[in-house]
């Protein structure tokens, strides 16, 4: 019975256990419900919508016309439907009836009583051969400004779960420093205990109680006023992710500030890397490719324009006929092409220019974070030294007191001593791992 009641316990217990929540479950929150994640984010849809926008200049669009008139002298009805869709290259075709009766002295057209067929198809010579178009080079135009807006967003993305990361780190910090200072707390605890015992024995006199007492309201108030600043880190962390702290508490308990280094990268390494991965690189090659179709449907305006028009009719009484037209168009100057031409190619060059300096912007803050990582470590390293020799030198004189060789005040001064430089330690723990995060947002490492 006992046994089955353990298990029973057991199984509840492993039901409702918390997860250690660790950096990477933050990307669990970034969805659209998240205000600071879709804030990051919304320009693409933004982008997207507009790039269907211009996609409408290729659907099939329906036409349809319908006049009538009666002067002094003349009467005319005429009458058009049919459907039109741009195929590409500005070519156009559209098929359609129509029935025209009466006199028609603006157009021209006259049709028997039961109408035509028309079929034409529109032909710019020119936009053909540089395969280009108005119409394509504003859906190009548009689709390039979609990955730009993506790109931007990615980066918005990954420095914003970085910077939530930090946010992460300083609460494991906070967490640890305010276990820090419930040790030290404790500590005077096991003092009072012992003095409570001499007094009683006759060893230490009464007034070394109320020093010890004094002592445990300074180190409550130490823990009350580092609990108050975990609790507000702690809200400001659950607010970027969209989450109640009660929902956190019941899902979730904190792991330990790592103590570890978790990023090992040769400098030419991380540049690589970095160049591999830039987003504003990325942004910058996408500038080019808007440059090119710009230079590309640039490009027609050195032709004459020149369109073609084929025709093809079916009476339903008079039977088929065509017709063909030309429009023809030759600028003699041609200033607008080679001003266009001219600012096209020093943007180029703009562009190769900033490539060039953000590479070096980028080797430049790569060798910097390396060093301070490096750094760092070196710190970190003496730092635990440290702690070491003060937890000896607290050690010794706890035991140079209890011996009855030391007083009360020494033994305080050195606990606090030791716990500075537990701090101090956890703080360069913490600085680290900001360094880390730093090289990361260069190296921008996909999510």
């Amino acid at each position: 019975m006992q046994i089955k009641s353990l298990l029973i316990v057991l199984l509840c217990s492993y039901g409702f256990a918390q997860e250690v929540f660790i950096q990477k479950d933050i990307i669990n929150y970034f969805n659209e419900k998240n205000p600071f994640y879709y804030e990051k984010v919304g320009d693409i849809y933004i982008k997207e919508y507009n790039e269907i926008f211009y996609k409408g200049a290729f659907d099939i669009k329906l036409d349809a016309n319908y006049e009538k008139k009666e002067y002094p002298l003349s009467t005319a009805e005429f009458t058009k439907a049919g459907l039109r869709q741009s195929l590409g290259n500005g070519v156009e075709f559209s098929a359609a009836y129509r029935k025209a009766t009466g006199t028609q002295e603006y157009n021209n057209i006259k049709t028997s009583k039961e109408g035509e067929a028309i079929v034409n198809l529109h032909l710019p010579v020119f936009n053909i051969i540089n395969s280009i178009s108005k119409n394509q080079k504003n859906l190009s135009l548009a689709q390039q400004k979609t990955k730009i807006a993506k790109l931007q967003s990615q980066d918005k993305i990954i420095k914003f779960y970085l910077d939530v990361s930090k946010l992460y780190y300083k609460l494991l910090l906070h967490k640890e420093l305010l276990q820090a200072n419930r040790e030290l707390l404790n500590k005077a605890y096991i003092n009072f205990a012992f003095i409570d015992k001499s007094i009683q024995t006759g060893k230490l006199p009464q007034i070394a109680l109320t020093e010890i007492e004094s002592e445990i309201i300074n180190r409550k108030q130490r823990v009350v006023l580092t609990n108050m600043q975990f609790q507000k880190v702690f809200y400001s962390f659950l607010q970027y992710l969209n989450i109640s702290k009660k929902d956190f508490d019941a899902k979730y308990t904190l792991p330990e500030l790592p103590k570890q280094s978790s990023l090992e990268l040769l400098q030419d390494q991380a540049v690589q890397t970095a160049f591999k991965n830039s987003l504003l690189l990325k942004a910058l090659h996408v500038k080019e490719k808007e440059i090119t179709i710009k230079q590309k449907y640039n490009e027609v305006k050195k032709y004459p324009k020149l369109d073609v028009n084929f025709y093809g009719v079916y009476d339903l009484q008079y039977k088929e006929g065509y017709k063909a037209t030309f429009d023809f168009n030759l600028p003699l100057q041609r200033s607008s092409y080679k001003g266009q031409k001219g600012a096209y190619t020093k943007e180029t060059l703009l562009l190769q220019n900033r490539i060039a300096l953000q590479k070096s912007k980028l080797r430049t803050a790569i060798i910097t974070v390396l060093q301070e990582i490096k750094t760092k470590k070196e710190i970190i390293n003496l730092a635990k030294k440290e702690v070491t020799l003060k937890q000896k030198v607290e050690d010794a004189q706890r035991r140079r007191y209890k011996l009855g060789i030391g007083n009360l005040l020494t033994l305080n001064q050195r606990e606090i001593i030791t716990l500075q430089a537990k701090q101090k330690l956890l703080s360069e723990y913490y600085k680290l791992i900001e360094k880390e995060l730093e090289l990361k947002y260069i190296l921008r490492e996909p999510l």
